[in-house]
């Protein structure tokens, strides 16, 4: 690292871009938080040789990386609940991007600021941001272009426009369809749109609209497909949400027993897997149980008690400065 620090040369990009598939694949299963020493240590790597004098095409594939990086931590950001923090991160990424001159990075860059706001509870944003989106994700066939229309979907449903929701849950299937790996899906894991994930982020959607028995149905499909797949490559955060939407959709139909069978797993998670998503997620459950129906039962207090004890205890860290 030290003999190629004056000059980005083909073996330092092949050392950085083996780091960052490395940490994508591994962030799955091991999650942000666990994974921060090694996406700032690559990034100070990257950062250290964009200062120094490259090759057009070397420059290129740094920024590429650098991106990538920055998108990791963007999403380690969210993980933690340090919103601004993440958006920073974003913001640095795009900037890569741009200069990377890659389509399906900026959309997937874009897809990431829709979600981060999603979770933060800007729903206009956080449509805002997706739909920045749109004309880059027109060119790519990757799975980011899968992603931008379910995130979509699942932003029109938040702020209740339910058919432009509909709408772009059909667009995503049909971006599936189509769908072919690129640049960005070679890397894999954090970095790809899996089918379970697009299952969870359409039953995320659905759970957003008056039909709790949709929701349900998508979310059991999610569970199912996350159920199919190995621990280590199934991102466990996703898998968590999907049973706590499956777990509010039954609620919401006065399922209580299987409501909280469904949610059993995710109040067994050790804090350091509690990451800010899943603790949002968590309170759309708990804002459910306060429901007039639900006063007098044994399973809901219980369930409510549990969530509360489950929340005073999450992942803790911070992104570097």
């Amino acid at each position: 690292m030290h003999a190629q620090a004056a000059d980005a040369g083909p073996d330092a990009v092949t050392l950085l871009y083996n780091e960052v598939r490395r940490i994508a694949r591994a962030y799955p299963a091991d999650g942000g938080p666990a994974l921060l020493p090694a996406l700032t240590a690559a990034q100070r790597f990257a950062f250290r040789h964009l200062d120094g004098p490259t090759q057009p095409d070397q420059a290129r594939d740094l920024y590429f990386l650098t991106g990538v990086l920055c998108g990791l931590l963007a999403h380690a950001g969210l993980d933690l609940g340090q919103i601004d923090a993440a958006m920073t991160q974003t913001r640095t990424a795009l900037l890569c991007a741009d200069r990377a001159g890659h389509p399906g990075l900026r959309t997937w860059l874009r897809n990431e600021q829709c979600t981060i706001t999603r979770w933060a509870g800007w729903h206009h944003e956080s449509l805002r941001y997706v739909q920045l989106a749109a004309t880059d994700a027109a060119v790519i066939r990757g799975t980011a272009a899968v992603g931008r229309a379910l995130r979509e979907a699942r932003a029109q449903a938040a702020i209740g426009n339910a058919d432009e929701a509909r709408a772009a849950l059909t667009a995503a299937t049909e971006a599936r369809e189509q769908a072919q790996p690129d640049e960005l899906d070679e890397i894999g894991g954090q970095i790809t749109l899996s089918t379970p994930d697009g299952l969870f982020v359409a039953a995320d959607a659905l759970s957003l609209l008056p039909d709790p028995a949709a929701a349900e149905q998508a979310a059991n499909f999610a569970v199912s497909a996350f159920d199919d797949i190995p621990a280590n490559q199934a991102k466990f955060g996703n898998a968590a949400c999907t049973r706590i939407i499956l777990s509010l959709a039954r609620f919401r139909q006065g399922d209580v027993d299987g409501a909280r069978d469904a949610l059993r797993p995710v109040l067994d998670l050790p804090p350091q897997q509690r990451l800010y998503g899943i603790m949002t997620n968590m309170q759309r459950v708990q804002v459910t149980l306060t429901d007039a129906r639900y006063h007098g039962s044994p399973t809901a207090r219980d369930t409510a008690a549990e969530i509360e004890t489950f929340a005073q205890l999450g992942a803790r860290t911070a992104l570097p400065e």
